[in-house]
């Protein structure tokens, strides 16, 4: 189960810290000791203007999974322009922190039905 250690915010800052440590996701398994994933991910973002919003992310998960050895690290900074109270427009860079120029741009339109 996440569990956050802490979250701050303050006009116009925002400071998250979530851990998401656990045994193997089925508890009835019989080599549940065997498999500890852990991750976590620090956000912060702030409100630079009005309607606008810059944040960045680093976040850390090692599945500890036969098959997926790796750990992932990944860093992302977005930008969030709030068009209404109920439109707001998300563009992210993801990127490996082992090759930043590898990373992904993403552009999101959410909107709140009322």
């Amino acid at each position: 189960m996440p569990r956050s250690l802490g979250l701050c915010r303050t006009a116009p800052l925002l400071l998250l810290l979530l851990l998401l440590p656990g045994p193997a996701l089925d508890p009835d398994a019989l080599t549940r000791d065997e498999y500890t994933p852990f991750g976590y991910y620090l956000a912060a973002g702030a409100d630079v203007a009005s309607s606008h919003q810059l944040l960045a992310r680093i976040d850390r998960y090692a599945p500890d999974v036969p098959g997926q050895t790796a750990s992932e690290h990944q860093g992302t900074l977005g930008y969030n322009f709030f068009a209404t109270s109920g439109v707001r427009v998300l563009i992210n860079y993801q990127a490996p922190t082992t090759d930043l120029a590898a990373g992904v741009i993403t552009l999101r339109l959410q909107a709140a039905l009322q």
